[in-house]
This record gives structure tokens, sequence and C-alpha cells, in this order.
């Protein structure tokens, strides 16, 4: 059980925060910028489904220029971890020759349990 308060941002758009309630191991809710979510894919919004967009990525990361629209044909992926939990913390897309980024952030992650742990990331490079 736990509460994971995410942001994203691309090049071009405005920052979004996501906050996803997952319980019993499945995702409850997700909110958008602070407002109910309607969206069907609330679980992409979980440590699980970060995990699956992480290997979509790596897969479309075989082929840039068709997967992404890379001009160059080449692009950076970066995710960085944490170290006590192991959620991804960071996650960074850079698409080569086009100035477009993509990166999702998790800014808190508070498991919920009798022993309320909560671990807030702090900036990474």
């Amino acid at each position: 059980n736990y509460d994971l308060h995410l942001t994203t941002k691309t090049t071009g758009s405005e920052e979004q925060t996501y906050t996803t309630i997952v319980r019993d191991g499945r995702a409850r809710e997700l909110r958008l910028n602070g407002k109910p979510s309607t969206s069907h894919q609330v679980n992409d919004y979980s440590v699980e489904g970060l995990f699956s967009t992480l290997a979509r990525e790596l897969e479309l990361s075989s082929s840039p220029v068709n997967g992404f629209g890379a001009s160059s044909g080449t692009n950076l992926l970066r995710v960085t971890f944490d170290e006590q939990a192991g959620f991804v913390r960071r996650y960074l897309r850079s698409i080569g020759g086009t100035g477009r980024t993509t990166e999702i952030r998790v800014v808190q992650f508070d498991i919920k349990s009798d022993e309320a742990n909560s671990w807030r990331t702090g900036e990474t490079q």
C-alpha cells in the first residue's frame, strides 16, 4: 500500500503532477494536478506501471527513428532508482536531433502501513 507522487514534463508542455493511490497491489485512484482523473490508465502511474513504461521505452529505443521520431537515429534514456526502496526516482528521454525531452520524476513515495514510512526524493542529476 502506497501513495506515489510524480511529475512529468515534456518539451513544449507544462509540467503535470500525478498522485496514484495503490492499495492491495492495485492502483485504485489517480489524481492529475490535484483533481480526480478519468484516465483508464491508472496503473501506468504506479511503481509497476513505471517499470512497464521503462520496458516499452527500451524496446522503442532499438529503433529510435521509428520509435521516437529521432532525426539523427540516436536518443538518450537515463533512469535513476531509489537506493532504499528500488522504485524509479527519475526517468529522462532525450530524442536525438529534435531537442525534445520527456522527464518523469517521483517527488514523494509514501508507504501506507502501521509504520508510516515516507521517502521524499531529492534532486537527482
